[in-house]
């Protein structure tokens, strides 16, 4: 291993809105260079396909490695 922390977290939130909009939001943090959070709402859109739409905004202590950004996702559910 190597001298860093070997401790991160991961973390993920389903809200819902209505029956077929929920919101969303994943959060990744420790000692790398992907931290940060996505933040949006998806849409079921039928028993099959789902429609997403977030923002993705880097934590602060990465500030060197800001990453921001919009999301979008199409999902197929079987």
């Amino acid at each position: 291993m190597g001298s860093g922390t070997n401790v991160n977290l991961m973390a993920g939130l389903e809200l819902p809105v209505t029956k077929d909009v929920h919101i969303m939001a994943d959060f990744i943090n420790g000692n790398n260079d992907i931290s940060g959070a996505v933040i949006g709402f998806v849409w079921y859109t039928t028993e099959h396909w789902q429609f997403s739409l977030g923002s993705q905004i880097s934590t602060p202590t990465k500030s060197a490695n800001r990453v921001e950004g919009a999301v979008l996702e199409f999902t197929f559910v079987q």
